[in-house]
């Protein structure tokens, strides 16, 4: 995460670095809600339409 002091107070910009299935390398930015509920290792998929990855349930 890395955060920085804008106009109305701090801010955050939350960054994953995700490898496919298929070894290519994607970074991506994401909110603050779906940085902390997924740690490295975990599996995400993101289906087309939706705004952030999730874990598959």
């Amino acid at each position: 995460m890395r955060s920085s002091t804008g106009t109305y107070g701090p801010t955050g910009r939350y960054v994953m670095h995700i490898r496919t299935d298929q070894g290519r390398e994607l970074t991506i930015e994401v909110n603050g809600r779906t940085y902390q509920s997924l740690g490295v290792g975990d599996r995400v998929v993101k289906t087309a339409g939706a705004r952030w990855p999730v874990r598959p349930e």
